[in-house]
């Protein structure tokens, strides 16, 4: 019987799915990719961030009810406060962990790929004066509003909604002035060819790591399993985990949730 691997059925998740199914795959371990619509995907008003996990519970029910075998998720969006029925069997090595900020492409910008081929970063401080006073920036993340907003009470959030792409197609159509999205949702996708097409409408600026806190575990992809499962299952962590990844997750992850604790 082939491993079955439940994901949501954004392009971004199927990507992070293959790879897990790839690396399966070369160990000569047969797989089979299940997708589901997560209540993230089709929500389509509201602040996403009031209901943290919802990207992600869904397909751990259907975990639970034994439809899959394994789950795959991205870190981040998993909440810190423990399911028992539901184990994290592996993280795989970590991606970027920057956000950045994109804008419509002007003048003599650099091209977003150009961006993502660059290591530039650029401080918070410098990366502000680029933004006009009552500029609209897109996110649903409670985290980066804040983090804006304490700096610059003159910014007006939008919670620009749905797959990373129709996010993209919002900014380029002119409906927010910048967007904020992980990196390495960016670098996965720029993978598949999906942003090809947008890549000359699109410049970008990389938020310094020292000025900008990113969500604990982004840039990892992390895969669930049942909890009594776990040991069954041990060939696939031997296979998928990435230890020091693993203990970088682990660590940033019970300091956000003593921080919400205390």
């Amino acid at each position: 019987m082939p491993i079955r691997i439940g994901t949501r059925s954004s392009n971004l998740a199927m990507w992070q799915a293959r790879t897990v199914a790839s690396a399966l795959n070369e160990a000569g371990i047969e797989t089979e990719i299940v997708q589901f619509k997560s209540m993230g995907d089709r929500s389509l008003g509201g602040n996403l961030s009031a209901t943290v996990g919802q990207f992600i519970h869904l397909i751990d029910q259907k975990l639970n009810q034994g439809l899959i075998d394994i789950a795959v998720h991205s870190s981040k969006d998993v909440p810190t406060t423990p399911n028992d029925a539901i184990a994290n069997l592996a993280y795989m090595e970590r991606d970027a962990t920057n956000d950045l900020i994109l804008f419509k492409r002007q003048n003599d910008d650099a091209s977003l790929y150009d961006v993502l081929d660059s290591e530039a970063s650029m401080s918070l401080s410098s990366l502000l004066d680029r933004i006009e006073h009552g500029s609209t920036f897109g996110t649903v993340s409670g985290r980066r509003q804040s983090l804006l907003l304490s700096r610059r009470p003159d910014l007006i959030p939008l919670s620009v909604r749905g797959h990373v792409e129709t996010r993209i197609e919002r900014l380029i159509e002119g409906r927010v002035d910048a967007l904020i999205l992980a990196e390495a949702g960016i670098r996965r996708l720029r993978t598949t060819g999906l942003l090809d097409e947008q890549n000359e409408h699109l410049t970008a600026c990389r938020i310094s790591s020292e000025d900008w806190p990113t969500a604990p575990g982004q840039g990892t992809v992390c895969i669930h399993c049942k909890t009594e499962r776990f040991e069954e299952l041990s060939e696939l962590r031997s296979i998928l985990n990435h230890p020091q990844t693993e203990a970088d997750v682990t660590r940033e992850r019970s300091i956000l949730d003593m921080s919400v604790d205390g």
